[in-house]
């Protein structure tokens, strides 16, 4: 649940394509943003005070758009349209208290700084709301963790800066490696599936044919 959460968050709408990067303005950007508030509290404090803006709600019509031409052919859309929009609208409403427009993460830069650490709040914060309000119950998630802030972060920071920084790394290695890599695991699941089919099918046509007794014999 976790992990569709940050992909709408990213607005990626399909496994094939990578997180986007921040460009380094937008960082600078934000440091200097947060001249006179005091650390992560007050950042958490502005979080809370955000509105629904016109941008909030232009970007969630945008993820919207982007979802439905995707969802013929990406498993990841279709679920992501399985969430409520007021969700989503909620996801982005904590961006926009950020003062940003996108949210996307710093790979590159180090788990714990102000600009890295923004992003983790919002992420969690907005994550556990959607998750204890039955947003992702159609994934049939572990409810007895659903406010578990520690392992939350534990895993946020495992998927942030160890699978998908991973993942930006093989795409920026070779162009389209995302994409390659997706199709050679579905052509790996299928075999798996055709050979558990066969071996199945052997074990059967060796299997004895059990014969019904007859009435009367010992």
């Amino acid at each position: 649940a976790l992990e569709l959460h940050l992909n709408i968050l990213w607005g990626v709408v399909s496994v094939t394509n990578p997180p986007p990067q921040p460009h380094p303005t937008t960082i600078s950007y934000f440091n200097a943003s947060l001249n006179g508030v005091q650390g992560i509290h007050g950042i958490a404090k502005l979080v809370g005070q955000a509105s629904i803006t016109p941008h909030v709600m232009a970007t969630v019509a945008n993820l919207k758009s982007d979802v439905l031409k995707a969802k013929v052919k990406s498993n990841l859309a279709r679920d992501i349209s399985r969430v409520l929009e007021a969700h989503i609208v909620e996801m982005f409403r904590g961006v926009s208290g950020l003062g940003l427009e996108v949210w996307q993460p710093d790979f590159t830069g180090s788990p714990d700084s102000i600009y890295n650490s923004a992003h983790e709040l919002v992420a969690l914060q907005s994550f556990r709301t959607v998750l204890t309000t039955g947003g992702y119950n159609f994934l049939q998630p572990d409810l007895r963790f659903a406010t578990d802030a520690h392992l939350h972060r534990k895993l946020y920071r495992h998927i942030i800066f160890s699978y998908q920084r991973k993942r930006l790394e093989l795409e920026s290695r070779e162009a389209g490696g995302l994409a390659e890599r997706n199709k050679m695991t579905n052509v790996y699941a299928r075999r798996l599936k055709v050979c558990g089919y066969l071996m199945m099918l052997e074990i059967l046509l060796k299997r004895p044919v059990s014969r019904p007794r007859q009435e009367g014999n010992s």
